[in-house]
């Protein structure tokens, strides 16, 4: 399974509550690390291993849209975006201040969650995987 990437080029700033999305370029996956800093890029590549065991767990090998980024070099911002929904995941230097969101779009609104990792991706995979069987079954 391959996970594409897009890069935020710019220094435009988004609201990750909000409906907007930032403009994006792309860049070469083995290029993602330059300029983090070691906590953000041991933090991304975990979430990422961590993401790809709760895909392979549910069995999931269809095509899946590319995250989009920001980076600085203490900060990345991931962005995953569905039709009617979008998660987003923040790393910090202090992966203490890191966390997630879920933003869904239905017939009643728009819904929010958020939450720090708290040491865990767990619980972040889990709302990625849920979305996407439930995303499947339809």
């Amino acid at each position: 399974m391959e996970i594409s990437f897009c890069v935020d080029a710019g220094c435009t700033w988004t609201n990750p509550y909000g409906e907007e999305c930032t403009r994006l370029f792309t860049m070469e996956p083995d290029r993602l690390h330059e300029g983090m800093s070691e906590s953000v890029s041991r933090q991304f590549r975990e979430f990422c291993g961590c993401l790809g065991e709760g895909l392979r767990g549910i069995g999931y090998y269809g095509e899946l849209p590319p995250f989009h980024l920001t980076s600085e070099e203490d900060e990345l911002y991931m962005e995953w975006i569905f039709d009617g929904c979008r998660f987003g995941f923040d790393f910090y230097e202090d992966p203490v201040d890191s966390g997630w969101f879920v933003l869904r779009k239905d017939g009643n609104g728009m819904h929010r969650r958020h939450s720090k990792f708290g040491g865990s991706y767990d619980e972040a995979v889990k709302a990625v995987t849920d979305f996407l069987e439930g995303h499947r079954s339809r």
